[in-house]
């Protein structure tokens, strides 16, 4: 499905490369990874369909920020809950998606391991976001 929104570019925060991609690469196998990464391509495809997403509701004022929950596995197991979660936004002036965080879905604490509070915390501003070496 095409997204109903312009987007011009897409960027990424630094520190998915840097820091998110690696942390869960090592709590998996090889296998278990690639097949992550291709949910994590998948999900950031889906968050741009409607990347200006409203009702989702973000810990820490996360304002003009959304999430979208998605599983680590192509099949996983009947009933098995989504267990990462890919914060995003969308700049509508600039037609700008951003990708700021991702990680667990279920982890908790402040300063551990929220994905919402890795993403409060990480500087927001232009100068920390490449683009698209994602996809």
């Amino acid at each position: 499905m095409k997204s109903k929104y312009p987007i011009g570019k897409t960027y990424f925060h630094k520190e998915i490369i840097a820091i998110d991609l690696p942390e869960i690469a090592r709590r998996m196998t090889e296998v278990e990874f690639l097949e992550f990464y291709k949910q994590f391509t998948l999900a950031i495809v889906n968050a741009k369909i409607e990347p200006d997403k409203k009702g989702t509701r973000l810990r820490y004022d996360l304002a003009d920020t959304s999430r979208l929950d998605f599983h680590s596995k192509k099949k996983p197991e009947r009933r098995e809950k989504r267990d990462y979660r890919f914060v995003y936004r969308y700049d509508s002036d600039r037609s700008f998606f951003f990708g700021d965080a991702v990680g667990l879905r279920y982890a908790k604490g402040v300063g551990g391991d929220s994905i919402y509070w890795t993403t409060k915390r990480r500087d927001r501003s232009d100068k920390n976001y490449t683009e698209d070496p994602i996809g």
